[in-house]
């Protein structure tokens, strides 16, 4: 069996049997990932992982064995579709937190996600977050990813965005008393 490696190096001579080989591996890595991590796609997880895969191979001469291994450049590309995914408003649960509890809200149309990302985006605005502190906060309470989620994206520690985002939700909170 060839490594990650060889498989690419096939790849990107043009190798059709390699590709052939690479897809189907990373196929279900990727399908494992999506239903691992994020249970409430699994329906979409097949379309997802083709859009990531096409873009895996576009962007193939990219990848740096040096920096990474290929799983895990894999599945970077793979969080950032998502991302982008939940930003296109395309899945249709979000979260966010309440004073008490983390709430699951289902929203039935864009007019409530609209209004939700809006409301957020004011109690940021009156705390003077920055842009980079309020894409944090987004990833964590709109989009409801996990801390160790958004360290893969932004590569800053869980630790670091656990004090950040908590000290960010007490200065939303001194700002915005009726929060």
């Amino acid at each position: 069996m060839l490594n990650d490696n060889e498989l690419i190096d096939g790849v990107v001579s043009g190798s059709l049997k390699h590709q052939k080989l690479l897809y189907n591996k990373y196929k279900k890595i990727l399908i494992n990932y999506i239903k691992r991590k994020h249970g409430n796609l699994v329906l979409e997880s097949e379309d997802i992982v083709s859009d990531v895969l096409i873009k895996i191979f576009m962007n193939i001469n990219k990848y740096d064995f040096k920096k990474h291994t290929f799983k895990t450049w894999c599945l970077g590309i793979l969080k950032n579709h998502i991302i982008d995914e939940w930003r296109k408003n395309r899945i249709d649960l979000i979260y966010y937190e309440t004073t008490n509890n983390n709430t699951l809200i289902s929203c039935t149309n864009d007019v409530e996600k609209e209004i939700l990302s809006e409301y957020f985006l004011s109690l940021c605005k009156n705390a003077s977050v920055t842009d980079i502190d309020h894409s944090f906060l987004e990833l964590k309470y709109i989009h409801g990813f996990s801390y160790e989620e958004i360290s893969a994206y932004t590569g800053i520690s869980t630790t670091q965005l656990s004090n950040r985002v908590s000290y960010l939700k007490k200065k939303i909170k001194t700002k915005n008393p009726h929060y």
